[in-house]
This record gives structure tokens, sequence and C-alpha cells, in this order.
């Protein structure tokens, strides 16, 4: 079963909650979607680290678990854990976006094979929602360093219902 591993600490609480329902990432070089309607994935959280358990507040390592409630090294205080695995997931739909934020004008499209239409307010505050993100300006500022949005970038968004 394929993976899907995330490290934002701007969507953890989400993802602890299982209220996040998508996820989008950078158009793969060979332009084929990584995953496909009906197929099920894994969710971790930092899926490469040694580490199995983590802090519910900073989303940093935690060595050595005795309680469900030790103390965190990172932030030093008292908060629940979490194991990497976060649960399983069936992808519900999957397509591509366009984001782009030049000059105080960010917009963001969605690209089929016909055409480019422009996503309206509404929409952009599902994509925001589901992925994760508290408002639009977070989600974009998050993208923005990660991905440099000063060109446009195409991204595919997948979808899912938790198992």
């Amino acid at each position: 079963m394929k993976a899907i591993s995330f490290s934002a600490t701007e969507i953890l609480q989400s993802l602890l909650e299982k209220k996040k329902t998508q996820t989008i990432r950078p158009m793969p070089k060979n332009k084929q979607p990584r995953f496909i309607f009906g197929e099920q994935a894994k969710l971790y959280w930092r899926q490469r680290s040694k580490f199995k358990w983590f802090c519910k507040k900073c989303g940093e390592k935690v060595s050595v678990v005795y309680t469900p409630r030790a103390m965190c090294p990172d932030c030093r205080e008292y908060f629940g854990l979490f194991n990497k695995n976060l649960g399983t997931v069936q992808i519900t739909e999957v397509f591509t976006i366009t984001i782009q934020n030049k000059a105080d004008e960010p917009w963001m499209y969605k690209v089929t094979e016909d055409s480019k239409e422009f996503i309206q307010t509404k929409e952009e505050q599902e994509i925001v929602k589901r992925d994760g993100f508290r408002t639009w300006v977070n989600f974009l500022s998050w993208f923005d360093i990660q991905y440099d949005l000063s060109k446009p970038k195409t991204f595919v968004v997948y979808r899912w219902v938790w198992i």
C-alpha cells in the first residue's frame, strides 16, 4: 500500500482529529498523479523518522514513552503523544490545480483536459479547510514558502475518506 507522509505542524491538529480530507502535492515529473480514485493509502507523520511517537502539540519526536502524557523535550510541556501511523484512507477524488501568488493577487484555478477554470471563493475556502489550514492566508503563505509561487505551479489534489 502506498503512503503519504506529513510534517507541517500547521495541519497537525486536523490530521489528529481526522478533519483533514485532502492533500495537495506538486505535479510529478511524469505528469501522472501518484494515486488514483478508489486506491487506499496509509498516512504517516514524518514517515522516514526512526521515531514512532510524537508530541500532539508541536509534532516533534519523543524518543521514550513512559505514559500517554509524557513530557515533550521540545515544547517542555505535558501533552499527549501519537503514533506516526495516522491511519488508512481511500482516495475519492483526484484533480489538478495551478496556484500563483503574484503581486498581492493570488489566484488558483482547476485544470481539466480541455480548460482552466478559476476557482471561486467558496471552493477556495473548501480547499483550504479540507487541507487542514485555518485561513486562505495561512494556506497561501505555507505553499509560497515551500514552493515559491511567484510563478504558476501545478499541483495534484488528492481527496479521501478515512477508513
